[in-house]
């Protein structure tokens, strides 16, 4: 079944996207994408509660779009070192969901 892509005015969404990079830091993931991307892509392509896999997690960015937009998600990751960053990532940010919970 074909999910139509349907938007209202309110959205504003165009096939245009304009999304600023993620800026350098030390252990930066060379493809990084912006949360803003991230959270955009989800909401064009996703249905609300949807689980989501990601066969490439790389650094982990993903999760935190995730987890902003309460979606369920698989991912896989090939290279050890981004496993471990992705892990780290995901720790951090569930321990700051406890703390403000």
């Amino acid at each position: 079944m074909r999910r139509p892509f349907s938007v209202t005015a309110r959205d504003q969404w165009s096939d245009v996207w304009d999304f600023d990079p993620v800026q350098a830091y030390p252990g930066k993931h060379p493809c990084e994408k912006p949360l803003p991307l991230l959270c955009h892509i989800l909401n064009a392509s996703t249905k609300p509660g949807a689980v989501v896999f990601d066969p490439f997690a790389g650094s982990g960015s993903m999760d935190e779009a995730y987890h902003e937009l309460e979606q369920q998600f698989i991912e896989v990751e090939k290279c050890p070192d981004n496993y471990a960053k992705t892990d780290d990532r995901l720790s951090a940010v569930r321990a700051q969901e406890r703390l403000f919970a």
